[in-house]
């Protein structure tokens, strides 16, 4: 008879990665507990969704949840990109219709809730502390939360810790990371934003992007490169402020809103190797991708529910194969965003700019 910590697999990370590869194990009978740090509230970054990726969530059992969720249809992009000209295209529409604009927090309970309902335990407001093996050969995994620490033990682990990739540097991966892309983000819960439309905007310094928030609200975040913010953290307001007066299409949607501000990692980068023997990574933590290409939470979903068939099927083929698909994947990915890059021709001596135009990437 087992524990109550025991478990079949256990996945680090509460996500839109972790918990749809959990709400897959489930479906197919594992035992499954996830340790998330949040308690999926407060405000997450990601809103966009193509309309692509909701065969993910009709294949996980969750889309007349989703639809339920009140999320807010993207009709468009409106751009400032190539020529200096604006121009107003529809990336995101497909056969299934309409990409969306997501409200993040509410998108991400609302797969954990569904993962709990298929039996996942969820440990919510806990935090991994270490993995170790134990004498045959399952892996422990001590937490922490506000009562204390906890060890839970599976044979199987699945890292879903974003681009930290908490569980599988532990196990000797090494994260290739290819700029040092951050993303300056100011959240405006006043503002009231009724055009459906993306805004995307290049300048000299990088780029930016702006959109309404489903529950009211938008956000407005300038891209740029680590090294081209300054040294210390107080003027991050200022500097934010400045770009955005260099930026009229952004800086006329803003308007006179006050934002809260935050800073958060946008670099390209992919674990490698990002799996191996008893534990795989998913999501951002195997592979993370530019917001130029709005990627993100359908590779969470995509890796996610892989990577638990490969479980599923067990044998290292099975994780061989997913390992293959994703490299071949994200090869296309970095040269589709390094063609998009370099229609940008306007700062040929701006460091952000020449960096992302000088050579193509290859995955070693």
């Amino acid at each position: 008879m087992t524990s109550p910590d025991e478990f079949e697999v256990c996945v680090l990370g509460g996500g839109p990665a972790g918990c749809s590869c959990a709400l897959r194990l489930a479906r197919l009978g594992a035992r499954v507990v996830v340790v998330e740090r949040t308690n999926h509230e407060g405000p997450r970054v990601g809103e966009d969704l193509p309309a692509r990726a909701t065969v993910f969530l009709r294949s996980l059992g969750v889309f007349e949840a989703f639809q339920a969720d009140g999320h807010k249809p993207a009709t468009g992009v409106l751009a400032h990109w190539d020529d200096g000209g604006t121009t107003e295209r529809d990336p995101f529409f497909s056969p299934q219709g309409h990409g969306l604009h997501l409200d993040r927090a509410r998108f991400d309970a609302t797969l954990a809730r569904a993962a709990e309902t298929q039996g996942v335990t969820l440990h919510r407001g806990a935090r991994p502390c270490s993995v170790a093996r134990d004498e045959r050969g399952r892996w422990l995994v001590r937490t922490r939360d506000q009562a204390g620490e906890k060890t839970l033990v599976a044979p199987f682990l699945v890292d879903a810790t974003g681009r930290g990739s908490w569980l599988g540097r532990r196990c000797g991966a090494r994260r290739i990371v290819r700029d040092r892309l951050v993303g300056l983000v100011g959240r405006f819960d006043e503002k009231r934003m009724d055009d459906p439309r993306l805004l995307v905007e290049a300048t000299e310094m990088g780029w930016w992007y702006a959109a309404g928030l489903p529950r009211g609200g938008a956000v407005a975040v300038f891209l740029t490169d680590a090294d081209l913010l300054p040294h210390s953290a107080g003027p991050m307001s200022g500097f934010w402020h400045e770009q955005l007066r260099k930026s009229p299409m952004t800086a006329a949607w803003v308007g006179d809103a006050t934002a809260q501000m935050r800073l958060v990692s946008a670099a390209t980068g992919l674990l490698t190797p990002c799996q191996g023997p008893g534990w795989v990574a998913v999501g951002d933590a195997a592979a993370s991708h530019d917001p130029l290409s709005s990627r993100g939470i359908e590779m969470a979903l995509a890796t996610g529910t892989a990577a638990a068939v490969a479980i599923g099927m067990g044998g290292q083929g099975a994780f061989t194969e997913y390992e293959g698909r994703l490299r071949v994947d994200f090869q296309r990915y970095l040269d589709q965003r390094r063609e998009h890059y370099g229609r940008v021709r306007r700062w040929s001596g701006s460091p952000f700019w020449k960096r992302r135009q000088d050579a193509a990437w290859v995955i070693a």
